[in-house]
C-alpha cells in the first residue's frame, strides 16, 4: 500500500490488480474512474466526447460500413459504434480478458448489443489470423511509446490493416497533439508514420482536432476532404445527444488553413524513413520522453536523427584494427595483457544484456504482450548460464589453452549476433508467428551459456601463471571480483545500445553493432596470436 501511495501520489485508487499481460490499476476523482494499463493512460469514464470522437467520426467515413473492427476494446467506444452505427458486426479485439473484468466492476453494467462480439488477443495477430474483412477498422489504441504500440503504427502494421478491409474500407487511427503543439519532434513521429502508411494506402485524409486524427483508404479518391461533405453525412444519421461530433466541429478540424498550417510544420521537420517493426522510428520521436522524462534534451532525438549503421560500424572496426596492431606488437611468447583479458570480460558482459534486451524487444514485435515473456526469456538466460557453469568447471582445469578457447568464443559470439538478427528478421516476415516463441527462448539459453563459458574460461586464463607458479594465494579474490566487475560494467552499456540503436539504427542493425564489438576483442586474441605464443 506505501508503494502504490507513492507511485500514485495525488490519485485515489478504486482498485489495483495483475494480470498475466500487465498491472492494472483505477482511480477516482470527481465522479470520473481513469484506467491505466502498466502505468499508461487508457481510457476514462464517463469521457463521452472522446467516446464519441472515437466512435462516430469513424462511421462518416465510411458510411455504408456494414461491418467494423475496433482494436482496443476495453472502452465503450465499439458499443457506442454498435448502438449508433447501424452495423451488422462489429468485433472489439482486447488483450487482456482480465481487464474487461477488471473495468466492468468499476463501470455501470448495461447489456452488449447483439452485433457487438469481444475477441481476447494481440490486435496484430488477429490481423494476422481472420479471413474475413471489415468496411471500417479503428486503431483505438495508446500512441506509440511502447514496441508493443508501435507495431499498430508500422509499415507492417498498415500492411495487416489493408489486406483486413474491404474494397473501399477505411483504417482510422489517431494521434495526440493538434496543428499548433506539434512540434519539431513530433512533426518527425508524424512523418515517419506517414512514410509507413503511404505506400499501402491510396489516400490518407488528416483532421486536426482535440487529437491528430489519419483516415486511410487504399483506394484514392475514397474520403471526401471537405467538410461540407462530412456535414451531410452527419446529417444523414440523425443522431441526437452527441456534442463532440457537430457541423461546427466538422469545418473546424477540415478548415483547409488549419490543415495548410499543419503540412507546414510537417514539412519544416523534413522527411523521415518509414516507422517499421524492428526499426520504431516513432519511438526515436516520442515527445513525452525527451521533454517531460530526460529534462528537455529533445536536441539529442535530432541529433540521433541522423545516425547511419556507417557511423557506429566503421568507427568499431577501426578500433578492432587498433586493438589488433596493439596486440601484434607485444614481445613474441609473453603472455597475453591482462588488457587483453578485461576487453573479452568486458565485451562479454555487454554482449549478454544486449542480447537479452533485444529478445525482450523482438518478443513484443512478434508476440505482442512482454509481461510474461519477460519471466520465460530471463528465466532461459539464466537457465543456460546456469548449465554452462556446471558442465565447463570441472573441465576449467584440464583446458591447456584457456586463450585460444576465449577467441574462439568471442567469434561464436559475433557469429550468435549475427545469427540472431537474421532469424528475428525471418520471424517478423512470417504470416503467422505462433509456436516460434520457443526460438527466442532458445537464443536467450545460448546467450547464457556462452556468457557462462567465457566468463568461467575468464577466470582460468587469468589465474594460469599463479597456478603454474604454484602461488595463487589471494589471486582467486581478486581476479574473480575484477573480472565481475568487468563484466557487470559491460553490462550497463550492453542494456543502454538497444535503447539508442534500436529506434535509430533498427533491430537487425544493432545485432551487427554488438557482433562488431566483439569482433574488438577476437582481433585482440589474432593479434598475440600473431606474433607470440598464447598459452
Amino acid at each position: 500500500q506505501a508503494s502504490r501511495a507513492w507511485q500514485w501520489q495525488g490519485r485515489n485508487l478504486a482498485a489495483v490488480a495483475e494480470s498475466p499481460y500487465a498491472q492494472l490499476a483505477a482511480s477516482r476523482s470527481s465522479g470520473q474512474v481513469d484506467f491505466f494499463v502498466s502505468g499508461l493512460w487508457l481510457f476514462s469514464f464517463p469521457d463521452q466526447p472522446a467516446f464519441q470522437r472515437a466512435a462516430l467520426l469513424p462511421l462518416l467515413a465510411n458510411p455504408q460500413a456494414k461491418s467494423a473492427l475496433f482494436l482496443g476494446g476495453a472502452s465503450p467506444v465499439a458499443e457506442m459504434a454498435a448502438r449508433r452505427g447501424g452495423l451488422s458486426l462489429v468485433t472489439a479485439v482486447e488483450l487482456d480478458p482480465w481487464l474487461s473484468d477488471f473495468a466492468a466492476k468499476l463501470l455501470p453494467i448495461s447489456d452488449r448489443p447483439s452485433s457487438l462480439e469481444m475477441r481476447y488477443g494481440d490486435g496484430r495477430v488477429f490481423l494476422r489470423r481472420i479471413s474475413r474483412k471489415y468496411d471500417l477498422i479503428v486503431v483505438n489504441l495508446p500512441p506509440p511509446v511502447t514496441v508493443q504500440l508501435n507495431r499498430f503504427y508500422s509499415a507492417e502494421g498498415f500492411s495487416d490493416l489493408a489486406r483486413a478491409l474491404n474494397p473501399g474500407g477505411v483504417a482510422v487511427i489517431s494521434l495526440p497533439g493538434t496543428e499548433y503543439t506539434v512540434g519539431r519532434l513530433q512533426a518527425g513521429q508524424i512523418n515517419s508514420i506517414l512514410a509507413a502508411a503511404r505506400p499501402v494506402f491510396g489516400q490518407i485524409l488528416m483532421m486536426s482536432g482535440h487529437e491528430l486524427k489519419l483516415f486511410l483508404c487504399p483506394k484514392p479518391g475514397t474520403l471526401p476532404p471537405d467538410a461540407r461533405s462530412w456535414q451531410q453525412r452527419l446529417a444523414a444519421r440523425a443522431w441526437t445527444g452527441v456534442a463532440a461530433v457537430r457541423k461546427d466541429t466538422l469545418a473546424l478540424e477540415l478548415d483547409p488553413f488549419r490543415l495548410a498550417f499543419l503540412q507546414a510544420s510537417l514539412a519544416k521537420a523534413g522527411p523521415q524513413s518509414p516507422n517499421q517493426d524492428l526499426k520504431p522510428r516513432a519511438l526515436l520521436f516520442d515527445a513525452q520522453l525527451w521533454g517531460a522524462r530526460l529534462g528537455g534534451s529533445t536536441h539529442w532525438a535530432l541529433r540521433l536523427a541522423g545516425l547511419r549503421p556507417g557511423h557506429v560500424l566503421w568507427p568499431l572496426a577501426a578500433l578492432g584494427l587498433l586493438f589488433f596492431a596493439c596486440q601484434a606488437r607485444r614481445r613474441a611468447g609473453s603472455a597475453p595483457a591482462g588488457t587483453l583479458l578485461a576487453v573479452g570480460v568486458f565485451t562479454a558482459g555487454l554482449t549478454a544484456m544486449a542480447l537479452s534486451v533485444l529478445l525482450l524487444l523482438a518478443y513484443q514485435v512478434l508476440f505482442g504482450a512482454v509481461y510474461v515473456g519477460l519471466a520465460l526469456i530471463l528465466a532461459s538466460f539464466m537457465a543456460g548460464l546456469a548449465a554452462a557453469a556446471l558442465l565447463i568447471s570441472p573441465f576449467l582445469q584440464r583446458v591447456k589453452l584457456p586463450w585460444i578457447a576465449l577467441m574462439i568464443l568471442s567469434g561464436v559470439l559475433a557469429l550468435a549476433c549475427l545469427a540472431s538478427g537474421g532469424l528475428i528478421a525471418w520471424l517478423n516476415g512470417l504470416t503467422a508467428t505462433d509456436g516460434w516463441s520457443w526460438v527466442l527462448f532458445l537464443l536467450a539459453a545460448l546467450d547464457g551459456g556462452l556468457t557462462g563459458a567465457y566468463f568461467g574460461l575468464a577466470g582460468r586464463a587469468g589465474l594460469a601463471p599463479a597456478a603454474r607458479d604454484g602461488a595463487s594465494g589471494n589471486l582467486l579474490p581478486r581476479t574473480g571480483g575484477r573480472l565481475y566487475g568487468l563484466d557487470l560494467a559491460g553490462g550497463i552499456l550492453g542494456a543502454l545500445c538497444p535503447v539508442v540503436f534500436l529506434p535509430t539504427l533498427g533491430l537487425t542493425a544493432t545485432f551487427w553493432v554488438v557482433a562488431f564489438i566483439n569482433l574488438i576483442a577476437l582481433a585482440g586474441f589474432g593479434g598475440r596470436l600473431l606474433r607470440g605464443k598464447i598459452t
